[in-house]
């Protein structure tokens, strides 16, 4: 299973790669897949389960952002 972080801006993915980066977080920048709505076109991609203290990271970051589960990948 994986977890998208779905952003409304190239900004707000941006800033949650450098969150994830600077906190040697696993993810991978892909296009957004067609069933998910994103205005920007892109996506982060986490493996595995996303745990409560990565979402608070981010969120303390103010990075906001959607998260879907996406099985088919």
């Amino acid at each position: 299973m994986k977890r998208v972080l779905i952003f409304e801006s190239t900004y707000a993915l941006l800033k949650a790669e450098r969150v994830l980066k600077r906190h040697a977080l696993t993810y991978e920048i892909q296009p957004t897949p067609r069933h998910f709505s994103s205005d920007c076109g892109m996506c982060l991609v986490l493996e595995g389960e996303v745990d409560a203290p990565t979402r608070a990271l981010l969120q303390g970051q103010g990075v906001a952002c959607e998260w879907q589960t996406w099985e088919d990948a």
